[in-house]
């Protein structure tokens, strides 16, 4: 066994609005014990308790001063049956709910527990066999919003391999409850809720055929039961899989597939919701609102709910053919034909689409370009024409190492069939050496993407950052706008595409900004002052609210012998909905020593 940590004592006070003021005497540690019995193979273990970690410690991030454990044992790990086991728990800790595009979350703390384990059957010769199962629950207050949140989730699973006769054979079944309680956004102070059964059933089977042609096919069952704020969603979907790959050249590669599902609408709601089952989401879909309209949308219609019992199925079967001609060269192209029933809707079409990139030097830099052409027949209608174009080019120019892009698309289809996407994008970069051991640094970046002809389909993100440093002192500043539609969960907002307006969603915009500055001016001590503002507007079904969260963050320490002298200042303000204007704050002092030990 080993064991050793870091300990820590000093004076310590906290204030703020929602807190009772405290000063006294602090102490906290931080200890790691690992070790094994007989051998590694055999069991292996780890344990890390800690004790009142504030944000003065990096690897803590919470300025609540968090407490908690995290635990984890290996049995049998190298061996034909090995088990798992994993605990977490923590007491006080900081959470933080993110918003897409924002350089700041919002900010919450509460405490978390979660046990799961692990374990296998793997003999030679025959059947493999795995399980799993894990609980957790979390409880969490944000900073500025009076009711508290809950959330907890349980799950299980089993999945088995075998390869017969060249054949591979898997199997997997797996369960996932989730309930949140989240603390609201809005002004009415309502709490939005979300219980969501969701299952999966799964089979798959590949065959190598000869050389490098390969077949494989697959079969899914997935069972799905939400509520989200008193909206219901419940149903099954069964989606079938047929994918043949070969490469008839050594520069040409060609697949042929087949995908059916018999519920789109469950099957793509089932892909955004907390503890899906389902990882691979549909290519081409697109979320948000756009910059420019964003703040007249908060205040427009909400999004229409669906029922979803609304029957909706999905067919598409194609090629794709792509070829190398060089190094520098490539072109690739492909047809689909998709047949499509989607809320009471029937449509099909037929879709075509080619691409090209090329990439060389030029000039003592280097250069990308890439271009596509798509066509898109539905129906009885004309064919709907949408292209793409970018290009890319980076070079060293008087001493300046840059590099700058742009990406255009319009028109092109995604995989929704009644659905075309438009949009741009550009970025640029530079950095040189300005001085004899300083460099400067500038990013931008600005992108917009939309379904095209459908309100509140827009997502945009604007960012521009810039940094000075040097081997003593590095200064940097960052700021961004964003704006889309979402849904909120545990983990904050997730980025929502609006093809699924059955759910309670959020639509947000606003912009933040951040600035640090770090001085180090010698190999034991440093100092660093990070600050970070958000300002954003969120609406749903039923309320509009304002969000403004910042937090400031100050941290000089000073290393001599094993020992390390600590000094730091931290403060949240945060104001949600009725207390936007009167945010709410917590602040943290310390002022201590700590000391590195290595017991045995």
């Amino acid at each position: 066994m080993g064991l050793s940590g870091d300990a820590q004592g000093g004076f310590s006070t906290n204030w703020g609005d929602d807190q009772i003021s405290s000063h006294a005497m602090d102490f906290g540690f931080n200890t790691l014990l690992n070790g094994y019995y007989y051998s590694p193979k055999f069991l292996n273990f780890t344990v890390n308790p800690y004790y009142n970690q504030s944000r003065q410690n990096s690897n803590f991030n919470s300025i609540f001063g968090s407490s908690g454990i995290l635990a984890g044992a290996n049995l049998f790990g190298d061996s034909w049956h090995p088990i798992n086991f994993g605990f977490t728990k923590d007491w006080n800790s900081e959470h933080q709910y993110n918003v897409p595009g924002s350089l700041t979350p919002y900010y919450a703390n509460g405490s978390d527990q979660s046990v799961t384990i692990a374990g296998g059957l793997n003999r030679p010769h025959l059947p493999t066999f795995n399980a799993n199962y894990g609980q957790g629950h979390s409880n969490f207050n944000v900073l500025g919003v009076d009711n508290p949140g809950v959330s907890q989730w349980r799950s299980y699973g089993f999945s088995s391999s075998y390869s017969v006769l060249g054949v591979g054979l898997g199997a997997n079944y797996g369960k996932i409850h989730t309930e949140q309680n989240l603390g609201s956004l809005n002004t009415d102070g309502s709490a939005l809720t979300d219980v969501t059964d969701s299952g999966i059933f799964s089979l798959n089977a590949t065959r190598q055929l000869w050389g490098s042609t390969q077949v494989s096919g697959s079969y899914s069952r997935n069972s799905l039961q939400t509520d989200y704020s008193g909206l219901p969603s419940n149903g099954a979907f069964n989606t079938y899989n047929a994918y043949l790959s070969a490469r008839p050249l050594s520069a040409m590669s060609a697949n042929f597939f087949i995908n059916y599902t018999d519920n789109l609408y469950n099957y793509l709601l089932q892909n955004f919701l907390p503890g899906s089952l389902v990882t691979t989401n549909p290519s081409g879909l697109a979320s948000g609102a756009s910059a420019s309209s964003a703040i007249t949308a908060l205040s427009g219609p909400p999004v229409t709910y669906v029922p979803a019992s609304t029957s909706s199925n999905y067919l598409s079967y194609g090629t794709r053919v792509a070829y190398q001609f060089s190094n520098y060269w490539n072109a690739s192209g492909g047809i689909d034909h998709r047949t499509q029933n989607y809320v009471g809707t029937s449509t099909e079409s037929t879709d075509t689409w080619a691409g090209t990139s090329y990439n060389h030097p030029l000039a003592g830099g280097h250069y990308g370009v890439n271009a596509s052409f798509s066509t898109a027949f539905a129906g009885n209608n004309g064919p709907t024409v949408g292209f793409g174009a970018g290009g890319n080019y980076g070079r060293r120019v008087a001493g300046w190492e840059g590099s700058v892009g742009a990406q255009y698309s319009h028109s092109e289809a995604t995989s929704i069939l009644t659905s075309t996407s438009s949009g741009y994008g550009f970025n640029v970069a530079a950095s040189k050496k300005i001085f004899e051991n300083w460099r400067f640094s500038t990013t931008a970046l600005i992108g917009k993407n939309n379904i095209d002809g459908l309100s509140h389909s827009d997502t945009t993100i604007e960012n521009v950052g810039a940094s000075l440093s040097s081997n003593h002192l590095s200064l940097a500043g960052n700021y961004s706008t964003s704006s889309g539609t979402s849904l909120l969960t545990s983990n904050g907002l997730t980025p929502l595409p609006p093809e699924i307006p059955s759910l309670n969603n959020v639509l947000y915009s606003g912009h933040s900004y951040s600035v640090s500055a770090g001085y180090r001016p010698n190999w034991h001590s440093q100092t660093t002052v990070t600050y970070g503002s958000a300002q954003y507007g969120t609406s749903n079904l039923t309320a509009l609210s304002n969000t403004r969260t910042a937090q400031l963050n100050v941290r000089t320490e000073y290393d001599f012998r094993q020992m390390k002298f600590v000094a730091g200042y931290s403060r949240i303000s945060q104001g949600v909905g009725t207390t936007f204007n009167s945010p709410r704050n917590v602040n943290a002092l310390f002022v201590g020593i700590s000391r590195h030990f290595d017991l045995f």
